[in-house]
């Protein structure tokens, strides 16, 4: 590869400067993205690839050139080529060989980035993300489409014994500064971005056969990771100042694969919208999305993406994957129908939108289809400033939780996406480490609130409390199937009106009202596995406290023993007649027989265990 690449420098140096590679990583990635999500939804070329992987210049419905050089070694100019990558750019076969994925086989073929890898100490391997702005296809032939008979035997490229330097490098160049030098740099570019597993996240969510028929609810969720590590590699302010210019003068439009849907079994639809998100955050840039029969990488997957279901199941019969991936998951909708809804719209939409995916079997694209006509008219977004206390419905409680501020917290999915939508964030109710779920910004902790009390507050309202039991947050179980389904529909989970019933060998300690997150069914007696227990749970009056419109002085919070419901219990809202004192936990007991409202507390010092039977802390 290295021979091949002074094989063709010794043809075109001549005297004088030649061409510059410029070789860059950015700076660490953050959430600066999300300033960019009023950025309008950038222009999408979708390329339907097909036919032999030594010639794609004619098998395609785009008119465009094969992003890896599949059209005979020409690539598109000024097209930046996404190498998805993992932690190092050549993955696993560590720079010295290809292999049936993408990104150890891309390498060498564009032999500049093994040249780079010299600057790395110790045999180190270059990390990503990182670009090489100027990369150029030196040698024949390489392509995304792949097949499983010789020569390729399911491998991404091959090189033939003979005349394998590409005879159609490119010789266009871009006239840019660097470090204020002029200089020439050819226009083509390669960008190393790896992107989050699922796996990671819920490792053994899935089962193997599910993920590859994009059949599995964790593949759908945690993209915000994936959307920061997109940006932090494309975003040109995120690289040094010297080679900020260079980087907006050759990579005007970006040329990608299934990016997150390969080797790490993403699903195909759910990131073909995270990448168009992803790159409409960054200003003027194009996006060509190729979608191939039988990619190197999870082949056939991408055949999704086409929907139909004729046009997806026609795909997966040419890919040949049709005994694994099954035509029946075949969707209606297709990222054509994406681009013409959301037509017009801001990456605020759509990125909202992603947070109303529905859950499998059906396909990614059918789901939102669904979600988007049940919504009500959107609130316009604030996005520069954030919300007053009496500034609209909702409003976010940085500065600690919802009771703390006088406003209500949120537990109810569709009001907390509503609040959402209205302070332009993305939010979702989440789990807290000992109180119950509640409605946050993600990926913070930061809790959205409401003006308003929460619909059906009165005598009993109800919690969700995830991967804990109810009596770690001081709420009692549900024991009834009436009362198990009221609870989903008081915080607005979607259950498809399913209950599955008791099962009377079922442990005590596992009885109770469940939510699966994954099958979107209510379990009564059955506790959800692991990643996807909600238990759904009974909070009497007095138990969660209204936040007061005036707040008193400091009291402090406190923990009692309730000897009605048998449990013991947090106070939310100041004790009347505490005395504050700051390091400690003080305790409120109501076991003599006196309200609420004029129990007394303590510190908790050992003065207090004249009844300790009704006295935990």
């Amino acid at each position: 590869s290295l021979l091949s690449l002074l094989a063709i420098l010794s043809q075109e140096l001549g005297t004088g400067q030649g061409k510059v590679l410029v070789g860059a990583r950015p700076r660490n990635a953050d959430d600066s993205w999300r300033n960019k999500l009023t950025n309008s939804l950038t222009e999408v070329t979708v390329c339907q690839m097909q036919g032999s992987p030594f010639n794609m210049t004619s098998a395609n419905n785009c008119g465009k050139k094969e992003f890896m050089g599949g059209s005979l070694g020409s690539r598109v100019p000024d097209q930046a080529l996404t190498d998805i990558a993992g932690g190092v750019v050549g993955g696993g076969a560590q720079l010295c060989e290809m292999a049936n994925s993408q990104d150890e086989s891309l390498v060498q073929f564009y032999p500049e980035t093994l040249a780079f890898a010299f600057f790395r100490a110790d045999g180190q391997m270059l990390p990503s993300p990182f670009t090489l702005l100027g990369a150029r296809l030196y040698m024949n032939s390489i392509s995304g489409q792949t097949t499983a008979d010789p020569p390729l035997r399911n491998r991404c490229g091959s090189l033939p014994s003979t005349n394998w330097l590409n005879e159609n490098i490119q010789t266009e160049s871009v006239s840019t500064i660097v470090s204020d030098w002029v200089v020439q740099i050819p226009a083509s570019s390669f960008v190393a971005v790896a992107s989050s597993a699922w796996w990671i996240y819920e490792p053994g969510a899935c089962d193997h056969v599910d993920a590859l028929n994009n059949d599995c609810m964790a593949q759908r969720q945690h993209y915000d990771p994936d959307i920061t590590q997109w940006y932090q590699a494309y975003e040109a302010s995120m690289y040094d100042s010297s080679v900020q210019g260079a980087f907006g003068a050759l990579v005007k439009s970006v040329g990608t694969g299934p990016w997150g849907a390969g080797v790490w079994w993403g699903d195909s639809q759910m990131y073909f919208l995270i990448v168009w998100l992803a790159t409409s955050l960054v200003s003027n840039l194009a996006l060509d999305y190729y979608v191939y029969t039988h990619f190197v990488e999870n082949p056939g997957n991408q055949c999704f993406v086409l929907g139909g279901p004729d046009a997806c199941k026609k795909c997966l019969e040419e890919s040949g994957m049709s005994w694994q991936i099954t035509p029946d998951h075949c969707g209606t909708l297709s990222a054509w129908d994406m681009l013409s809804k959301f037509q017009g719209q801001t990456a605020a939409d759509l990125y909202n939108a992603l947070g109303r995916v529905g859950s499998p079997p059906t396909q990614v694209f059918d789901t939102l289809s669904n979600a988007l006509r049940r919504l009500t008219p959107r609130a316009t977004p604030r996005p520069e400033r954030q919300l007053s206390s009496m500034d609209g419905p909702f409003a976010e409680a940085s500065g600690g939780s919802c009771e703390e501020l006088g406003l209500y917290h949120i537990s109810n999915v569709v009001e907390c996406e509503e609040a959402g939508r209205w302070l332009n964030r993305h939010a979702h109710v989440a789990s807290r480490k000992l109180g119950p779920d509640r409605c946050q910004v993600l990926p913070s902790t930061v809790e959205l609130c409401a003006h308003s009390p929460p619909r059906g507050s009165g005598k009993v309202h109800f919690e969700r409390v995830t991967g804990r039991g109810c009596n770690t947050a001081n709420l009692i179980d549900i024991q009834t199937q009436d009362v198990c389904a009221e609870a989903a529909w008081y915080l607005g989970l979607d259950t498809g009106s399913t209950l599955a019933a008791s099962a009377e060998d079922v442990p005590p300690q596992q009885k109770g009202c469940f939510y699966s997150s994954l099958k979107k069914k209510l379990l009564m007696g059955y506790e959800a596995k692991a990643g996807d227990s909600v238990r759904l749970c009974l909070a009497p009056e007095g138990s969660v406290k209204l936040p007061q419109s005036t707040p008193p002085e400091p009291y402090c919070k406190g923990i009692e023993y309730d000897s009605q419901y048998g449990f013991c219990r947090l106070w939310y809202t100041d004790i009347p007649g505490s005395v504050y004192n700051p390091g400690t936990v003080c305790l409120a007991r109501t076991d003599k027989g006196l309200p609420p409202s004029s129990s007394t507390a303590s510190s908790g010092s050992d003065d207090d265990d004249d009844d300790d039977d009704t006295m935990l802390a």
